[in-house]
């Protein structure tokens, strides 16, 4: 039996599929931004398209049928919300670009997502972490409902976040950050070389590199840096807790080969940017806190802990501004997380969003499944 989330995909797919069967939408017409309250001849073939996708179901609001009206303002808007685009309720580029994509296209989309549902279990349990890639978004979900979500930063397309399952074991409070080498060499080395000041300033130490991992401590004053290189490369870095420290307040604990983690960020605005693979593969949370006091609280309901044997992550962060201590919080009942690439879904209200296949995987998975067999 499918689960709700596949069986509203399996609806959504024979309504696009008919759709598409019919000469799905006519492309629009390239031209400046149109805003609402401005006349002009592509409003009619606007109108046409919204309601072709059922974003736009009224009659026009006027006479002028090349008048933009409020009613078509707010199925633009809808349209828009729907493809993770700001809700402006202008027809600009983007805007344009999203409603140029054939029927067909979104029946593929529609179908690629089916099937990844196909590779995920039929039971994730009662609670679970759900993170979405494509989506760009985390739900904490309890008994089949998301009690809270957020806005997640995911990796770049160069450096992609896997698709996984795992589980959250723990939560570090002011964390250190033990930089990958890779990171090492391709981000932070070349500014090092500029500014031979600038880990320091992020707070980052330089360690000589043994078998075992960090060895001494290293003057990284007294280092030749123009000398180093991705072949000549004997550190490892670690940057101390910290306002500055890239992991931020919080870390959650997991455990799988490509050394994948959820944590805080010290920047907060790259959040309300639209397009967020901006990672080396990592989650970055929007709202890490309110996250580990769900986690920490519900641990705490499972097996009482004193305050001082396991201190809220709100007093700890009391004293991470001076102090900044490292401290482990252990969750007595793990949780499970699925982190997942679907670049589409359907709400439980029934609204179908599409997003932008990201790392190219629809189309890989399309052009080897659909295209080979139809």
């Amino acid at each position: 039996m499918p689960t709700p989330d596949a069986a509203r995909l399996q609806e959504a797919l024979v309504r696009y599929q008919t759709i598409a069967t019919a000469g799905g939408w006519e492309e629009l017409p390239a031209g400046t931004s149109l805003q609402p309250g401005r006349r002009d001849a592509r409003v009619v073939a606007l109108r046409d398209r919204l309601r072709k996708s059922g974003d736009f179901e009224g009659l026009p609001g006027t006479a002028d049928a090349w008048f933009f009206d409020a009613g078509l303002q707010r199925g633009l808007e809808t349209f828009l919300a729907r493809h993770g685009l700001p809700a402006t309720g202008i027809l600009d580029e983007r805007a344009l670009a999203a409603l140029n994509v054939p029927a067909a296209a979104r029946v593929r989309q529609l179908q690629a997502t089916l099937l990844r549902w196909t590779w995920l279990p039929r039971d994730f349990g009662d609670r679970y972490l759900w993170a979405n890639v494509p989506g760009g978004y985390l739900e904490l979900r309890e008994n089949g409902t998301a009690t809270l979500s957020m806005r997640i930063i995911a990796g770049h397309p160069d450096r992609q976040t896997p698709s996984f399952a795992d589980t959250v074991t723990a939560i570090v409070v002011n964390p250190s950050w033990s930089v990958p080498r890779r990171i090492a060499l391709e981000d932070l080395l070349p500014t090092q070389q500029e500014d031979p000041t600038f880990l320091a300033r992020l707070g980052i130490r330089v360690f000589s590199s043994g078998p075992d991992g960090p060895g001494r401590e290293l003057d990284a004053t007294r280092i030749d840096w123009r000398q180093v290189s991705a072949d000549r490369f004997p550190y490892r870095l670690r940057q101390d807790p910290g306002p500055l420290n890239s992991l931020g307040r919080l870390k959650f604990v997991l455990a799988n080969p490509w050394d994948i983690f959820l944590h805080d960020t010290p920047s907060k605005r790259l959040f309300d940017l639209n397009s967020r693979t901006l990672s080396s593969g990592c989650l970055r949370l929007e709202k890490p806190e309110e996250l580990a006091e769900r986690l920490v609280g519900a641990a705490s309901a499972a097996t009482p802990l004193s305050r001082e044997s396991s201190p809220g992550v709100s007093s700890e962060r009391g004293v991470a501004a001076e102090a900044a201590p490292t401290r482990i919080i252990q969750l007595p009942r793990p949780i499970p997380i699925y982190v997942v690439y679907l670049t589409s879904w359907v709400t439980p209200e029934g609204v179908v969003n599409f997003r932008p296949d990201v790392y190219g995987r629809d189309a890989r998975l399309t052009a080897s499944t659909f295209d080979s067999c139809c």
